[in-house]
């Protein structure tokens, strides 16, 4: 028995000392070696490696966890590793591993928390350099949302993540992945908002009031009992960009006294307006408007693609707008420059022009307008700078038409047909036909 002892406590010490000498393989391959470069070399054509399962709270329970320690959580199905400093996914592409100082899970079960409130109530003092994520399941949360500023708000998808309320955002704060059906509301903040279903049956998707600058990205924002957006008061300057904003019934997007950049928007089938600016004096409407498509919004019923009043100065460049009533509204005190827009198959007018600006003249240049079942350019007792369109095809036959006392500048267009009313012809030269012909503005 002594003698059995001694021969394995031998063996355990040789075993030892190999174990310590050379690198390990584990395999069901007896003819397998370990590669001289891993400390640790498992191998095989049938099996795989199973690293420990936890829950998120057994994960966030280890003590005093080593950089690099790494675990498969089953609450989220990801795996996280440890950075030195928090747990992070390793399926996480949108951010850097450090990108967040705690990454909390709401779910149905399974979760760190329930409600989307909860979790927010855990970011304790997040700031620039203690970012939270909140990464929310599918399922419906019913309850409103009021968001923190340096947390990132990450649904599961706008098609399966529901947010039953209204969300109020924060300043550096993200909303993004959700179907929220009771609008959001930046009251002083600059969030960026993206890739959501935003409805609300009673008011508007989304409420920009100054000071606010958030980045409004590819979402969709529909069929609200208000508008799709309202950007209300001066210094509410949003980027609305890449969104699809539809079927809201006082319209698309209203600009209150604010200039935000308005850009490459699908701005469909809303009421009474696509897009509506209106302006006060010391507080004008100034934005960008470009590369959107801008149409159907109540053909038959009166509907403008874009209406402006009061003091605005918008730059409107390169848009589609079509099948709407009218086209382009300008009425009196605005001064828009509307350039390079293809402006068709709107059901009564193309452009209608009734200001003479504020303080400089209304520009209407490169256009093409066609198509409009009434009259293509209609300048009603003003005096803009109308150069280098094509307007032709119209239904009526109607391509231009003005009446004064004013006089508009009508110079190198190409139109068929115009009519004067009130008996003073506009100013203008080289105009032409579109069979090349000399014709008097």
């Amino acid at each position: 028995m002594k003698t059995l002892a001694s021969l394995s406590a031998t063996v355990l010490m040789l075993l030892s000392f190999a174990l310590q000498a050379q690198n390990i393989a584990i395999t069901d391959d007896a003819s397998y070696t370990a590669d001289n470069s891993a400390m640790l070399d498992v191998k095989s054509t049938s099996k795989g490696l199973l690293i420990p399962r936890l829950t998120t709270s057994e994960r966030n329970s280890i003590s005093s966890p080593a950089t690099g320690l790494m675990v498969y959580v089953t609450t989220d199905n990801t795996y996280y590793y440890y950075d030195g400093a928090s747990w992070v996914s390793l399926l996480n592409s949108n951010s850097p591993p450090s990108a967040y100082a705690q990454v909390f899970t709401v779910a149905q079960s399974g979760g760190d928390f329930t409600t989307i409130t909860a979790a927010m109530g855990a970011c304790v003092a997040p700031g620039v350099n203690n970012r939270y994520l909140i990464r929310v399941m599918p399922g419906a949360y019913p309850e409103n949302v009021v968001c923190k500023q340096y947390v990132r708000l990450q649904g599961a998808g706008k098609y399966t993540c529901h947010i039953n309320g209204m969300v109020t955002a924060a300043d550096s704060c993200t909303i993004e992945g959700f179907y929220i059906d009771g609008g959001i509301v930046c009251q002083n903040t600059s969030p960026t908002i993206m890739e959501n279903i935003i409805g609300n049956k009673a008011g508007n998707g989304i409420d920009v009031f100054p000071p606010a600058n958030p980045w409004i990205m590819q979402n969709e924002i529909a069929d609200c009992e208000g508008w799709g957006i309202h950007c209300n008061g001066w210094d509410a300057y949003a980027w609305i960009i890449g969104n699809k904003i539809q079927g809201n019934s006082l319209g698309g997007i209203r600009c209150t006294n604010s200039s935000p950049t308005i850009s490459n928007n699908m701005i469909l089938e809303n009421h009474h307006y696509g897009i509506y600016l209106i302006g006060a004096y010391g507080a004008p409407a100034e934005p960008t408007i470009d590369d959107n498509q801008i149409g159907l919004t109540d053909p038959d019923m009166n509907g403008v693609g874009i209406f402006m009043m009061g003091f605005c100065e918008p730059r409107i460049m390169s848009n589609d707008i079509y099948v709407n009533y009218t086209g382009i509204e300008i009425r009196p005190n605005t001064q828009p420059a509307v350039q390079a827009n293809n402006i068709n198959y709107n059901h009564g007018y193309g452009i209608r022009n009734y200001s003479n600006g504020a303080s400089k003249p209304v520009a209407i240049k490169g256009n093409m307008i066609h198509s409009s079942t009434l009259i293509g350019l209609e300048v009603v007792n003003s005096s803009p700078i109308v150069t280098h369109n094509n307007i032709n095809l119209n239904v009526t036959g109607v391509d231009v038409q003005y009446q004064g006392p004013a006089v508009p500048m009508i110079s190198l267009n190409v139109f068929d047909t115009r009519v004067m009313i009130g008996g003073i012809p506009a100013a203008g030269l080289y105009n032409v036909t579109s069979a090349g012909l000399a014709i008097i503005p």
